[in-house]
């Protein structure tokens, strides 16, 4: 696992060195919206720190309000991670600089400080949280959980084809957030909208578990990254699972013996938060 880490980490470095020369190379400024998005990462990983659970509440809010509707979410960070591969799929490695650096940076804090974007900047995953109602909360059935957690990695692997191939997007043509920031779409579309946001109220963030493809690849990242959820100090572990029960994302198992899903740990810290005698970091 440590040889993966470290081939993963020299990557990553690569991907980020490449991205910058290349947006060096094509002249284009760096857009006010990508330095947005870096300053809520860097808040994000302040706030994940110090364990501040408001300032993830406020960044989530930020970003929704900017980057979802005020921007009304175009181009959102998947978006240039399909662009990453259109440029490929062409040829184009000057124009590929820009998208790539979006995503390199933030694959780059997912990898050395866990998901902070998904759990902590993603607008799209604000609005579903905002709209979550834990006296309704629906726990999904741990088996038909880990089912449709699959799908996603469908989802990714058609983003990651589908450009390659036709040099084109396809996933802005089934988002159901682009038709919530622009308040236009297809019937098909704003139905699909309308079973996500619905949903949302009773299962926490249903779009993020079994969807995302953003999600899929963050979580890929950050199950061979540094980020590591653990009892520290076994001693004072109680062994009574509100830890795991406390997981909305359904991350977690074996109280005690903890054993996290980095690919569906955000870093909400709601685990942290509820155990009560304060022995997770």
């Amino acid at each position: 696992m440590r040889i993966l880490r470290w081939i993963a980490g020299i990557f990553l470095a690569a991907l980020l060195g490449f991205s910058i020369w290349a947006s060096m190379k094509s002249g284009a400024a760096t857009p006010p919206r990508y330095w947005v998005v870096f300053g809520l990462l860097a808040l994000a990983a302040v706030g994940y720190h110090y364990r501040w659970m408001w300032l993830r509440q406020l960044t989530l809010l930020g970003s929704l309000a900017y980057l979802g509707f005020y921007l009304a979410g175009c181009p959102c960070t998947t978006g240039g991670f399909e662009m990453v591969f259109v440029y490929l799929g062409l040829g184009e490695w000057t124009k590929i600089g820009l998208p790539l650096l979006r995503v390199a940076v933030v694959a780059a804090v997912v990898f050395l400080l866990g998901n902070l974007f998904c759990g902590w900047v993603c607008f799209k995953g604000a609005l579903q949280e905002f709209l979550f109602r834990r006296h309704l909360a629906v726990r999904v059935p741990s088996g038909l959980d880990r089912w449709l957690k699959r799908f996603r990695y469908l989802v990714l692997a058609l983003v990651v084809a589908y450009p390659l191939i036709f040099h084109n997007r396809i996933f802005n043509q089934v988002d159901p957030f682009r038709a919530a920031m622009n308040f236009t779409g297809t019937w098909v579309l704003v139905g699909f909208l309308v079973i996500v946001l619905t949903s949302s109220i009773f299962i926490y963030r249903p779009f993020c578990r079994y969807f995302c493809p953003l999600g899929a690849f963050l979580g890929l990242v950050n199950q061979a990254g540094r980020f590591k959820l653990r009892v520290i100090d076994p001693d004072r572990c109680i062994d009574g699972g509100i830890c795991v029960r406390s997981c909305p994302m359904q991350a977690l198992e074996k109280p005690g013996d903890l054993k996290v899903d980095k690919a569906f740990c955000i870093a909400c810290m709601e685990c942290s938060h509820a155990c009560p005698k304060n022995c997770l970091g």
